[in-house]
């Protein structure tokens, strides 16, 4: 992908499926995100659908015309007595890379959290004469593989791995569907 220099003047975009219906091909963002992401990322366009229509999800974007070049996802996790936020996807092509975009995704990312779900408590707190949340833990899961803690330090992340006094450590199990019964005769 040949870049556009003009990008680099282009605000971030909050992606909602009426903005991309609007302005590019739903299939086309699916196909720019796969490329982004490399070749184990697996999205169709009926899913980004349900991610763009749901009120706990928010997508940022920065596009070089039609194509995405930097992007941020974040999913609000309801958990009192604190809400949680958990980043996920923040990614920019390789050829935009350095150029500030995935810096400006995470700000507008971080800037429309704080106005949806922080000042405004996903109007269900509103709606039932509760005050806005009082604060909300973002969380994010990088591989130092990927060298790029100092990106994520400079925006403002503090980091907790085994070394420290309190280490976080992340624990995952895979869900899958059980194979299908055998109907007996």
């Amino acid at each position: 992908m040949s870049r556009n220099d003009n990008v680099l003047t282009q605000p971030a975009v909050v992606l909602d499926l009426d903005w991309v219906r609007e302005q590019i091909n739903l299939r086309d963002l699916v196909s720019t995100m796969q490329y982004l992401h490399g070749q184990n990322f697996t999205l169709l366009p009926a899913e980004l659908e349900m991610i763009l229509d749901d009120p706990k999800e928010i997508l940022v974007g920065v596009f070089d015309f039609n194509h995405v070049v930097s992007l941020a996802q974040a999913t609000l996790v309801m958990s009192p007595p604190t809400w949680h936020v958990l980043i996920n996807n923040v990614v920019t092509h390789g050829s935009y890379q350095r150029l500030g975009l995935g810096k400006r995704v995470l700000a507008a990312l971080e800037s429309e959290i704080k106005q949806r779900w922080l000042h405004d408590g996903l109007r269900l707190r509103r709606k039932s004469g509760l005050p806005p949340v009082p604060r909300i833990k973002m969380i994010l899961t990088n591989s130092l593989a990927r060298g790029n803690g100092g990106f994520y330090q400079a925006a403002g992340w503090i980091s907790r791995g085994p070394d420290d006094q309190k280490p976080t450590i992340a624990w995952y199990k895979n869900l899958e569907e059980l194979s299908p019964v055998p109907q007996s005769k």
